[in-house]
């Protein structure tokens, strides 16, 4: 009799951790995740004119990496900021950092912003050449 509930109570302990382990299996992100192989920005340094556009991107590989959420900052916006697409718009003369973090793994990646003035053309001054008519003499 002893023996019945000795192996009875060893089926039960085998079922729950088998049952422990497909629910781990299933359940778990930490087996279903797919590991990230890279995080890049596709620019580190960008220079703009003063109202100028320009967009940002980030590869992640391998393209089957499911948690792709971004969030993207500027340390200084009001010299450029940056909406949630990456698109950074040139607001006032000076430089900042663009930031954009892969949410779950908290990996970052940084641009270098340096916005100018609009550079125009200064006109050039070509002296103007005035024609001099000059006598000839003429003998008769």
């Amino acid at each position: 009799m002893r023996d019945k509930i000795l192996n009875s109570i060893i089926v039960i302990l085998v079922a729950i951790i088998i049952g422990v382990l497909i629910y781990y299996l299933v359940f778990n992100d930490t087996f279903n995740k797919v590991k990230l192989d890279s995080f890049k920005l596709n620019k580190d340094n960008m220079e703009l004119i003063v109202g100028a556009r320009e967009k940002l991107e980030v590869t992640i590989k391998p393209d089957n990496y499911n948690n792709r959420e971004l969030i993207w900052s500027s340390v200084d916006p009001s010299v450029a900021t940056v909406d949630d697409y990456g698109n950074v718009m040139a607001l006032s003369v000076g430089s900042t950092f663009i930031n954009v973090t892969l949410r779950d793994e908290g990996l970052k990646e940084v641009c270098i912003v340096k916005v100018i003035k609009s550079i125009t053309p200064t006109p050039t001054v070509s002296p103007t050449v005035t024609p001099t008519i000059t006598p000839t003499a003429t003998t008769k």
